[in-house]
Formats: C-alpha cells, structure tokens, sequence
C-alpha cells in the first residue's frame, strides 16, 4: 500500500499506527505529490477552484506513479487547510477507482481545531463508494 502527502510525510511512529490499523505486514511507501495548493482569498470562487485543481491534481497524481494503484484503496495524509480535503480525496477516487483513507496527524487536526493523536478515516466507507 501507499500514503500520497503533499505536505509532510508522516513520522515513523504514525506510519507504524496506519500499518497496524490496516493490519499491513509491512510499513506503506510514502510518495509525494509534487503539487502546491494555492493559498485562496475570501473572495474565490470555490467551486472553480476546486474543478481546476481537482485537475491539476490529477495530472501530478498521475505524474507521482498513481496508475500503479489502480483498483486499490490508497491512504492520504491530510493537509492543513481542510478546503482542500474534498478535491484531493475526489482526484484520488478518479484516479484509483477507490476514496482513499484519510490519515490526520497530530499537526493537521491541531490546525483544523480539534486537536488529537493521529486518526485514520476511511472515506470510502464514509462516502460510500459511490463514485
């Protein structure tokens, strides 16, 4: 399995915890996005953003080896600004077939205002799956 990150890749002790959670025999691989997400004013139109980023994202999903997870559930460290959370998780699903699970750090839910260890959320479940 692998954990896509834009921001930060996860320390050992909270990628031992997805293992574990996952029940995987071995660590996941971190890969990176090679992807900034843009700061957004109070006057953006949000729906535009997220449609372009959504695929801009895509195409550095793609760029970053995503093709080999086709038809797998991956998991996705959270970044800190949650407006982001819904496009990225969107790319993914159109990527791979699957909503990722979603890791929340320590950092990440501190920043979101509810502070916290490390969760996993599996978004597939959430949603649903409906694509």
């Amino acid at each position: 399995m692998r954990i896509y990150y834009l921001e930060e890749s996860l320390p050992d002790g909270d990628l031992q915890f997805v293992a574990d959670a996952l029940g995987l025999d071995s660590l996941p691989e971190q890969v990176r996005i090679p992807y900034v997400l843009p700061l957004l004013a109070a006057e953006t139109d949000y729906v535009a953003a997220s449609v372009r980023h959504e695929a801009l994202l895509r195409t550095h999903l793609r760029r970053a080896g995503i093709g080999r997870d086709q038809g797998s559930q991956v998991a996705f460290v959270a970044p800190r600004d949650m407006h982001w959370y819904s496009v990225i998780i969107r790319a993914i699903a159109a990527e791979t077939g699957f909503y990722p699970y979603l890791v929340q750090t320590a950092a990440q839910r501190a920043a979101i205002g509810n502070p916290g260890e490390v969760r996993l959320l599996d978004t597939e479940g959430l949603i649903g799956g409906n694509l």
